[in-house]
């Protein structure tokens, strides 16, 4: 959050929010564009802007968003005049989410603006926010549902995600969503197998065995092996099973 100068003008008081839901929304200044049209709204209406909340974060969240967070304590505080935001999914984009946010600003007499959208505090008003939500949240379901769709279709069709890191005795082409063997690795991978499963030494005995053998780790550093849990490296070994 960022604070503007306290003046004693004696006009109301306004606090913008900007919500991006990834950095990459960010690095095309998203946000700075966003608290940009807030400020020449809140100027033009006759607000002060009290303070600036920016979260980068996603919009069907609600409670672990820090800024966000902040903003509704100063609603409650009521330090405010008016809340706002360049849309109403900037704010939220869960139907149940906007209503608690709604209800907050009106329990405190706070107003809630939009820069792109104009709701009056009627109960039509009331209503047109809660159904532009629920249109945001559906939309939402509609578009995870093709994602899901279009992953199980690349994968039934043997083409991998492109996510994730490459695993350790495999190379990724991404074009063709195909993994190969990389025969160099793949020989320490059946090591590693046959120094578990047939020598029984622990995971610890093997990445000690490995770095005294000068064989290197898939990233920079050495191999090594965490008792709360397997480190990158032989966790990407683990499930190369099939180079046995």
């Amino acid at each position: 959050m960022t604070d503007s100068t306290q003046t004693i003008t004696g006009m109301k008081q306004a606090a913008i929010y900007c919500r991006v839901s990834t950095e990459a929304q960010e690095d095309n200044t998203s946000l700075n564009s966003q608290e940009a049209a807030c400020r020449k709204f809140a100027a033009e209406r006759g607000y002060e802007v009290a303070a600036v909340y920016r979260d980068v974060h996603s919009g069907y969240e609600l409670w672990e968003r820090p800024q966000l967070a902040a903003l509704r304590e100063a609603v409650r505080s009521n330090r405010v005049d008016a809340v706002i935001a360049y849309a109403l999914d900037r704010l939220s984009c869960k139907q149940a989410h906007a209503a608690i946010l709604s209800d907050e600003c009106e329990r405190t007499r706070i107003k809630l603006l939009f820069v792109t959208e104009e709701f009056d505090q009627s109960a039509i008003g009331e209503f047109l926010r809660n159904t532009k939500a629920f249109v945001a949240e559906l939309e939402r379901e509609k578009i995870r549902e093709r994602t899901i769709r279009a992953k199980r279709a690349r994968a039934e069709g043997g083409q991998l995600h492109n996510g994730g890191i490459d695993l350790y005795g495999y190379r990724r082409d991404k074009i063709a969503r195909t993994r190969a063997i990389v025969e160099l690795e793949a020989a320490i991978v059946r090591k590693v197998f046959h120094w578990y499963a047939e020598d029984c030494l622990s995971l610890g005995e093997i990445a000690r065995r490995l770095n005294a053998e000068g064989i290197a780790p898939p990233s920079a550093g050495k191999w090594h092996y965490s008792r709360s849990g397997p480190s990158t490296q032989l966790e990407q070994v683990h499930i190369t099973r099939h180079h046995r």
